[in-house]
Formats: structure tokens, C-alpha cells, sequence
């Protein structure tokens, strides 16, 4: 036993002089891109990554408009965590669309479109603005980074008088 350790500790010292000394040109060693795990160590600082949640509910908001004249409002808080949010209105629901493929309504205004929220906390989203005919209705995505797989949600508002 003694002399397997012997062996691998005089291995690891042949490989590491391997290692530090250079013949003539060489790259240098490439640098990780993941984090250490050593005590002292400080890991990449990540955002908030807790899940969002949307609600009508305790607002003045409705979820049928005049979408010719929006007025309305909705609340985000998280419903764990922290969450770094982001609003955006569109045409399709959350669970359609991509945020990459379809652009967001021109037409909608949200205020504000993004923050971050600590547990407990929530901010009223005022959405305003028109939506163009035939549509009847439009989608508010809020996003968020998220360990917990759940991207968003969204609010679906539904045009009066279409």
C-alpha cells in the first residue's frame, strides 16, 4: 500500500514538471470556465433565479379591455425566491410563442416592462396602449431566469366589443 502511494505521488510530480516546463513554444493551458469549489473561493455571482407569478388579483386591473384604449393593470411577485423579471406584450400565449420568434406588440405599453423582487414583494404592472383589429385578444409575458424550469407566466386580456 505504501508503495502505490509512493508510485502515485512520484507520478503526479512527473506530470506536473511535465506540465511547467516549456520546450520552444507552447499555448497556454486553457481556463476553466466553471467555478472552484475550494473554501475561500468566490462563485460566479448569479441573478435571482426564484419562480414568477402574475395576478389580477388586489389590482384595479380587469382582464377585458378596450383594446383600442387600453387602461388596465396586473400584479408580479415571486412565488419563490427572488425573481429578476422582464414584461413584454404579444400576440400568443406563453406556451406558443417564443421570445425569439414573435415580436412584442408595438402598440402596448407596460410600466414598468422589468425589475427584480425579493420574497414578499410585488410591483402593479400598468398596461396601456392599443392592440390593432381583428385581435381579440393579447398576452403579457413576464419572464424570469429560473432553476425551477417555469420561464414565465402570462396574462391573457380579452378585447371588448370585437
Amino acid at each position: 500500500m505504501k508503495r502505490q502511494v509512493t508510485a502515485v505521488l512520484a507520478l503526479t510530480a512527473v506530470l506536473a514538471a511535465c506540465r511547467t516546463t516549456t520546450g520552444g513554444t507552447s499555448a497556454p493551458a486553457p481556463r476553466s470556465t466553471t467555478s472552484s469549489t475550494h473554501a475561500g473561493s468566490s462563485a460566479p455571482k448569479v441573478g435571482p433565479l426564484g419562480v414568477v407569478a402574475v395576478t389580477l388579483r388586489g389590482t384595479n386591473g380587469s382582464d377585458h379591455v378596450s383594446c383600442s384604449h387600453i387602461d388596465t393593470e396586473f400584479a408580479v411577485y415571486p412565488e419563490s425566491g427572488s425573481i429578476q423579471w422582464t414584461a413584454s406584450p404579444r400576440d400568443t400565449s406563453i406556451d406558443v410563442g417564443s421570445p425569439q420568434v414573435r415580436a412584442p406588440l408595438p402598440g402596448v405599453t407596460l410600466t414598468p416592462a422589468q425589475g427584480i423582487l425579493g420574497p414578499g414583494q410585488q410591483t402593479v404592472i400598468h398596461v396601456s396602449g392599443t392592440v390593432d383589429a381583428p385581435a381579440k385578444q393579447f398576452w403579457v409575458w413576464v419572464t424570469a431566469p429560473s432553476t425551477a424550469g417555469v420561464p414565465g407566466r402570462d396574462v391573457i386580456f380579452t378585447c371588448d366589443g370585437r
